[in-house]
């Protein structure tokens, strides 16, 4: 097996240049471009690779970032993920699946992050139960861990998410250009646990004061369900046109909700837009090829995995998140669709 004695001596340089060169360390000794070139020219033509499993046993650590998700099945994630592994393959690390589709995070899974010397975590989709269960073990083994499109920043962790606000925003400025009022808005769990579906909703009541329609305020609670989203859909159609709760446009908290709303309101023969405008938050692949078309939120998931990989190899090699943002942000954007036409009111 060749050795970084073996490369240090055909290269002419030491053991330590080569070590320096070829893990990429900072060093106070300045090492020339042409001797880094040497350094990994004659380490290829050795044939040399790295042992990274004798490394993570040295430093502690592994080039590997933990992925946990517990709803695989959402586009999101894969997005996310696909993100994520761009960004960590460009810096020459892994990432590895923890606790796929398992809501029982405990003792187990942080026991497997420390043997696998996991140098990171990510988090998507996390619910406040499981993350608070979560993060006192997590901050007793000092692993690291960025939360992606959750339910909001935990102590001693990194949050990395869209502008909620500015998409809901986005939205009802949108609608009410179209001449909506009575703009109804259909949302996730009603749980106190749900802080991005209570996040969401607080936003469409300050989105709607803004453009003077704070009397019109009207939020309907889908709790995750197909079924209930459905029923809450019938119940709203089925008031008289001249009901101030009956909606002309339905804002909601996601595609797939929207979605549910344009089927429900077809086999009530409502159409959509004509008698209803319906917009949807993420712009699935699906949105685009839906019948009509959805009008959405844009959230940039690639991006989100991407930034929450630089963070936290910003944590790894600073040993510290402390002077970093708590939560990172981006800019959602608005697409105008079919499904979304004036008010017929």
């Amino acid at each position: 097996m060749i050795t970084i004695s073996d490369i240090a001596e055909k290269a002419g340089v030491s053991r330590a240049t080569v070590s320096y060169v070829l893990n990429k360390r900072s060093t106070a000794v300045r090492i020339s471009e042409e001797t880094r070139r040497r350094v990994v020219e004659t380490a290829s033509a050795l044939g040399y690779r790295r042992n990274e499993l004798a490394r993570a046993v040295t430093t502690g650590n592994s080039r590997m970032l933990g992925f946990w998700v517990m709803q695989s099945q959402h586009e999101p994630v894969a997005h996310v993920l696909a993100g994520a592994m761009q960004e960590a393959d460009s810096h020459d690390y892994f990432i590895k699946m923890l606790g796929f589709d398992n809501s029982a995070i405990g003792q187990r899974i942080v026991e497997q992050c420390v043997e696998w010397r996991l140098s990171g975590i990510i988090a998507i989709h996390a619910p406040v139960v499981a993350l608070d269960n979560l993060q006192p073990m997590i901050a007793e083994s000092a692993i690291p861990m960025v939360i992606v499109d959750s339910q909001g920043p935990r102590r001693g962790s990194i949050h990395v998410t869209s502008d909620q606000t500015l998409g809901v925003r986005q939205i009802i400025e949108h609608l009410a250009s179209l001449g909506h009022r009575k703009i109804t808005y259909v949302t996730g769990g009603s749980s106190e646990h749900e802080m991005l579906s209570h996040r969401r909703a607080e936003a469409y009541a300050a989105a709607m004061a803004a453009v003077g329609l704070e009397q019109n305020v009207n939020v309907v609670y889908g709790e995750w369900d197909a079924d209930v989203t459905r029923a809450e859909t019938r119940r709203m159609l089925a008031l008289p046109t001249d009901d101030p709760m009956r909606p002309t446009a339905v804002a909601c908290w996601s595609d797939l909700t929207a979605m549910l709303v344009i089927q429900t309101a077809a086999k009530m023969g409502v159409r959509v837009p004509d008698n209803l405008s319906v917009a949807g938050f993420d712009d699935l692949a699906g949105a685009e090829l839906y019948n009509p078309p959805l009008t959405t939120i844009a959230q940039s998931f690639g991006e989100m995995g991407r930034i929450a990989v630089r963070r936290l190899l910003r944590c790894i090699d600073e040993e510290s998140a402390s002077g970093s943002p708590a939560e990172e942000t981006l800019p959602t954007r608005l697409v105008v669709r079919a499904s979304t036409g004036p008010s017929s009111a």
